[in-house]
């Protein structure tokens, strides 16, 4: 009876340490590893750099590099030398940029443009890829996805989960304070022989 006394009580304890652990892992670590993974492919276009031609991708299988640059008018383009292929806004408010632009260029897989922006009407998520002709739109695969989902994580709507994860983060400490004395004072307890009549 004393042994399974004891095996709830472990069984509760280990329930009570690793749950709230698991939740938190479990609602950070994809979104975390969303946000590593766009890194790997966004370009830098808020650094100077960019005010110039850049040298990126052969989207159109020539054997030569476009370049995408930005322009003062608030727009973002890819070029093939003198050949304006695509042309797409961006924005620029509350000292961040909020115009993404990442590169997907793989060994053997045809160059792949993301383009994010919330600022965009109803948000953009777009893909761009060489159809034959033309730079244009093509259907997302699941890198897209992800990285696409990656790049939003930056961006304010995205902040209230940092703040909440972080402040769940906060509320485990006291919550394992509290936990550790109810453990110490019930082996106390457990401790101190009962009085025989």
């Amino acid at each position: 009876m004393k042994i399974d006394q004891n095996l709830r009580t472990r069984s509760l304890l280990a329930v009570l340490v690793c749950g709230p652990l698991a939740i938190w892992i479990g609602a950070y670590h994809p979104y975390t590893r969303a946000r590593d993974l766009a890194s790997q492919y966004e370009l830098d276009v808020a650094h100077s750099n960019f005010n110039n031609a850049t040298a990126v991708a052969d989207f159109n299988g020539d054997g030569k590099k476009e370049t995408i640059r930005k322009w003062p008018e608030h727009s973002i383009v890819v070029e093939d030398g003198a050949h304006e292929m695509l042309r797409l806004p961006y924005h620029h408010t509350d000292g961040s940029f909020k115009t993404h632009i990442a590169l997907i260029a793989k060994d053997g897989a045809a160059p792949r443009l993301l383009h994010y922006d919330d600022m965009e009407g109803d948000g953009v998520r777009q893909v761009y890829a060489w159809n034959g002709t033309a730079l244009s739109t093509a259907a997302a695969n699941r890198l897209d996805k992800k990285v696409l989902y990656g790049m939003g994580t930056s961006e304010d709507r995205y902040m209230v989960h940092d703040l909440m994860m972080f402040l769940y983060a906060v509320g485990l400490f006291p919550y394992y304070i509290v936990l550790a004395i109810w453990v110490w004072r019930r082996n106390r307890k457990s401790k101190i022989p009962t009085s025989t009549q």
